[in-house]
């Protein structure tokens, strides 16, 4: 011999079980990493779908926190009544409006009149307490009435006229 080693033919069979063997578990090695990758993805795409919906949650707060702080700075207004005409007859008082106030605020309130006595009156309830605040306006003018958050709140317009009644043409804007 020329000093070549012979194998046996049962180490080769040994060896050749063995590459077998070791790449059947070297495929379940694989085929377990991935279906670990699978279920980290699915959980990934969970937290990514909760993650949407919390910054969606997280935009519509700050939206509401911004709504929220203009009505703090008496940013926001509505107008209440736009140019409105009423006709009353001597020494009488009109309702011009009868409103819920959400927000504590102001009504600025604007007239034109034929008479130089028309006055306002603002009337709320606010935790079982009526206020009432009244100004005159004359035949032309604007009031400013802060007001509380109340269920009831109303404006009323008024002439103090013996003979002759009046027509008003009145704007109410609420500020809050």
């Amino acid at each position: 011999m020329s000093g070549k080693k012979v194998v046996s033919r049962n180490i080769a069979i040994i060896l050749g079980l063995v590459c077998i063997i070791l790449a059947v578990g070297l495929v379940a090695v694989f085929a377990y990493d991935n279906s670990v990758i699978v279920s980290k993805n699915n959980e990934l795409n969970d937290k990514n779908w909760n993650i949407a919906g919390l910054q969606g949650d997280v935009t519509y707060l700050q939206a509401q926190l911004s709504n929220l702080n203009s009505i703090i700075r008496l940013e926001k207004s509505d107008v209440i009544v736009d140019s409105q005409t009423i006709n009353q007859g001597a020494r009488s008082e009109s309702v011009v409006k009868s409103m819920s106030i959400p927000y504590s605020g102001y009504l600025h309130v604007s007239s034109t009149s034929t008479t130089d006595n028309a006055y306002f009156v603002v009337q709320y309830w606010f935790k079982d307490q009526l206020y009432s605040q009244s100004g005159v306006v004359g035949t032309s003018g604007e009031l400013v009435f802060a007001v509380l958050k109340s269920d009831s709140c109303t404006v009323y317009v008024g002439n103090k006229n013996w003979v002759n009644g009046a027509t008003h043409t009145i704007t109410v804007t609420y500020y809050y």
